[in-house]
């Protein structure tokens, strides 16, 4: 056998061991979510709706009692294969070893911050759910953001001084010297898709769908770089989202709460920063950085023009009030990320191309 058919024998290895976790995390998140919402509904795990903003309740007040915090589904399932699976592939030979894809220098930070923003967002859903904490909501938001400031100032100094990262990917210009600026610029990105994967999730599918969108081009864009054992981790991570999403889609039988989305948030912003795409977030996650800008336009209007701008913020919850279904909606929003997303990908591949 020649180096070349080697090599090509050995992507293909790779494309077949990154599909086969997608779906080996699709099937064990599916049942391990089952089971957990079961738990949930048992211990009278269910979202309360609160009344202070009342377009949102009129919005949601159906969805009061849902059971919450099922993020737990697909947050477990990835720590407990990526853990398994590594140690399975150190006791046998063979299959588990080729599976096995928890390295130190891809996976360990993501992995790392995903356990982190999963604790932190269980324990601000368990503090909500039990009307525990300033005016009976969980952790107060000067609290939450501390904890996420730190968690955000963590991986910015991990990439910044431990990895000495300072340069970018801009679309069309190749790898741009930030200096030190890098370091405040990649918190911005980190705390950013955190709070705005936190606003996407609002209607049923809609974080999980537009998150699939997201992941995809990072996946494929980890592959190209040869970082198998991250595209690995994230196929795993794919899966068992999309696994948890088959009981979170309109109508909801459980949403996935904090606990899902801020670790959703979090690992995005963690590998885009790993992978020096943070520019090109604003193509493939549009919709995240839609709604956040909606949420900041609508708060300058009211506080400086005492006015709406949208009947309610995120703007998903405009088109709900003025009448749009739920599975409308996150149809077209998963459309839209998912053209902004190719569209992203297309000016990475020419960058990398012609620029670089």
């Amino acid at each position: 056998m020649g180096f070349e058919d080697l090599s090509s024998k050995l992507f293909l290895l790779q494309v077949v061991k990154v599909l086969f976790l997608g779906v080996v995390g699709f099937l064990f998140s599916f049942l391990l979510t089952f089971l957990i919402i079961e738990i949930l509904r048992k211990l009278n795990f269910r979202k309360r709706i609160r009344k202070e903003t009342p377009v949102f309740y009129s919005l949601h007040k159906e969805k009061e009692g849902t059971v919450t915090g099922a993020g737990l589904g697909f947050l477990l399932s990835t720590i407990i294969l990526t853990l398994g699976i590594h140690y399975l592939g150190k006791i046998f030979n063979g299959f588990w070893d080729f599976l096995d894809f928890f390295s130190r220098s891809e996976v360990y930070l993501p992995f790392l911050t995903l356990i982190i923003s999963g604790i932190v967002g269980f324990f601000d859903d368990f503090l909500g759910v039990y009307e525990i904490g300033k005016q009976s909501g969980g952790i107060g938001w000067k609290e939450k953001f501390l904890v996420y400031l730190g968690v955000g100032l963590f991986v910015t100094w991990w990439f910044y001084v431990k990895l000495s990262r300072d340069t970018v990917i801009l679309p069309f210009l190749g790898t741009i010297d930030l200096g030190s600026f890098y370091f405040l610029f990649t918190l911005f990105v980190i705390l950013g898709s955190l709070h705005s994967a936190n606003l996407t999730d609002g209607l049923d599918g809609l974080l999980a769908s537009v998150s699939a969108s997201i992941l995809i081009p990072l996946i494929v864009i980890s592959f190209l770089n040869s970082y198998y054992n991250l595209a690995s981790f994230l196929s795993l991570f794919l899966g068992s989202l999309i696994g948890f999403s088959i009981f979170n889609f309109y109508p909801a039988k459980a949403f996935m709460g904090d606990a899902g989305s801020v670790s959703i948030g979090i690992l995005i912003g963690t590998v885009s920063s790993m992978l020096n795409l943070q520019f090109y977030l604003l193509f493939f996650a549009f919709i995240f950085v839609l709604e956040a800008l909606s949420v900041i336009l609508q708060v300058i209007s009211k506080k400086f023009f005492k006015k709406k701008i949208f009947i309610s913020s995120p703007i998903h919850h405009h088109f709900q009030a003025k009448g749009l279904s739920e599975p409308n909606i996150v149809f077209k929003f998963f459309v839209i990320n998912t053209i902004f997303a190719i569209f992203g990908f297309i000016i990475y591949l020419a960058t990398k191309i012609i620029v670089l």
